[in-house]
């Protein structure tokens, strides 16, 4: 699903902070990546005792968590292509995976995990 372009201002911070240039691009959620997420990190499937499970509220938030990042980091890699991992300190620390698909002219979700708080 496509959620309509990525605001400018918000572009214009992620640049700032990582290089990577994400105006013009459309923000989109991929059901196939929301059940990843749960598949992966929600109730009664996280594995790692330093997360909480994601819940359907925590994914609620994620697009506000995503644009009041407190830290942003840029990957590239083979498989997964560049991503943007942002964190934002709520209870524990949401932590938003999001996928910069140029050629799809999208930005979206790819995974999301919760740290707990130190």
């Amino acid at each position: 699903m496509r959620l309509g372009k990525v605001d400018p201002a918000f572009a214009a911070r992620v640049k700032a902070d990582t290089g990577i240039d994400l105006s013009g691009l459309e923000e989109a959620i991929d059901t196939a990546q929301v059940q990843h997420a749960f598949n992966k990190h929600g109730p009664g499937n996280e594995q790692d005792r330093r997360q909480e499970p994601i819940s359907p509220e925590a994914i609620s938030v994620y697009r506000d968590a995503v644009r009041n990042y407190d830290k942003v980091k840029a990957r590239r890699s083979k498989k997964s292509g560049m991503t943007l991992t942002f964190e934002k300190r709520v209870d524990g620390v949401i932590v938003v995976v999001e996928q910069v698909r140029t050629g799809q002219g999208t930005f979206s979700f790819f995974d999301m995990w919760i740290k707990k708080a130190s």
